[in-house]
């Protein structure tokens, strides 16, 4: 997860290709985040010597091992995948970095792959394939 900063992606198609990336910086926690020391690099460190990185590393690690453990009152996966599809924009055109083929995001299979469909029609489930 980006805090401070957002790489460069390298735009255009490619091995290296990507989307444009972002940060938290950028979409409201600018507040949360320190001006960089004399010396230091472009990037500012979190509040607190890292104290943003360590609670978002905390909460992630906690979410994940409560739905693994798959406890009283924890996630489960039907209930992850539920969330992904409450904030996906499904139905839009998505790319292939590895062989520029435009498929459609259609929404998450209760696997957890992800569902989409090719310029003919044929639906299809997608695993580690990087998208952009």
């Amino acid at each position: 997860v980006n805090v401070a900063r957002a790489p460069a992606v390298p735009q255009g198609g490619g091995a290296d290709a990507g989307r444009p990336a972002t940060c938290l910086a950028d979409h409201g926690a600018a507040d949360l985040l320190l001006p960089p020391p004399p010396g230091a690099g472009p990037a500012g460190e979190a509040a607190g010597g890292g104290a943003v990185e360590e609670a978002l590393g905390a909460a992630i690690t906690e979410r994940v091992a409560n739905w693994f453990s798959q406890g009283p009152g924890t996630e489960s996966a039907a209930t992850v995948t539920a969330a992904w599809d409450n904030h996906s924009p499904w139905g839009h055109q998505i790319t292939l970095r590895d062989t520029g083929e435009a498929v459609t995001a259609l929404g998450l299979a209760p696997d957890g792959t992800l569902r989409v469909r090719d310029s003919t029609g044929r639906e299809r489930r997608l695993v580690t394939e990087y998208l952009y």
